[in-house]
């Protein structure tokens, strides 16, 4: 399961008010480290970079191989398909029209299996 942390903020017009809302959030039990108070010429502490910061990049590349390898097998299939059929489009150019069939099915495949494994984890 997936931590999330929830994020609540307020806004006050004076630092008093704030500074009286975090004691009594202090008081109920939350942990300072955990409180933030923020002012106008504050900046907000940096985010401490997660251990798995790199899951989503090899879900990326590891489903890209993966629709490259399927969209090269559809791209074969879709040229023996129309060389059985005689279409006209390979006695113009018998070598490079399968090359490019299998071309451009591995870079749909690669597109289409890189944007699954990026939106798995998003």
């Amino acid at each position: 399961m997936n931590d999330y942390s929830h994020h609540v903020s307020g806004f006050f017009a004076h630092r008093e008010e704030a500074e009286d809302a975090l004691s009594r959030l202090l008081e109920r039990g939350l942990p300072r480290e955990r409180l933030h108070l923020l002012d106008a010429d504050s900046t907000p502490p940096a985010p401490a970079p997660k251990s798995d910061s790199n899951e989503v990049l090899t879900n990326v590349l590891v489903d890209g191989a993966i629709g490259t390898a399927v969209g090269t097998g559809v791209g074969a299939l879709a040229q023996v398909a129309l060389v059985t059929a005689s279409v006209s489009l390979f006695v113009a150019s018998p070598l490079v029209a399968p090359l490019a069939m299998l071309g451009w099915g591995a870079s749909l495949g690669a597109l289409v299996g890189a944007a699954a494994g990026g939106s798995n984890e998003c």
